[in-house]
């Protein structure tokens, strides 16, 4: 499986998001590799997912939009039904960020260019920590309790 993001990644870096399109070499390239029978080609995007469908116009392509939130496979639609975490570090996160919050979910801004969020962190490595955090606090919810057998 060959997973890209689009913007900056598929298509050039553009000064207005809206502006983004996939280039023509980009569109065969991708066209002839979702046409080989043992590869499956995927694109990931903050974007949302009707956005990115515009955008990322190869027939066969997979698309997640959203940061992942929600996703397109052979033209089923699909969307993750739970709360997420999702962290951004500059513009092009800001619509899934917002579509996390919308869902009831948390976001992380990473570092001084990113957009508006739940609470912001100054770099990767403060990101880092804040995971290490969470994960010792999963680990201890998911941790039996242990106590005297009656």
């Amino acid at each position: 499986m060959l997973l890209f993001d689009f913007d900056g990644t598929l298509s050039p870096t553009v000064p207005q998001p809206e502006l983004a399109r996939l280039p023509d070499r980009m569109r065969r390239v991708l066209t002839g590799l979702v046409e080989m029978p043992a590869c499956r080609v995927g694109v990931v995007s903050g974007r949302g997912l009707d956005d990115l469908r515009i955008r990322a116009d190869v027939p066969g392509l997979l698309l997640a939009g959203s940061g992942g939130l929600e996703w397109e496979i052979d033209g089923v639609r699909g969307a993750v039904p739970m709360q997420a975490v999702y962290a951004g570090n500059d513009a092009n996160d800001a619509e899934a960020m917002a579509e996390v919050a919308r869902r009831g979910g948390w976001t992380l801004a990473v570092g001084p260019d990113a957009p508006p969020a739940d609470q912001r962190l100054d770099s990767p490595e403060a990101l880092a920590e804040w995971l290490e955090a969470l994960a010792a606090t999963l680990r201890c919810l998911s941790t039996p309790a242990r106590g005297r057998s009656v």
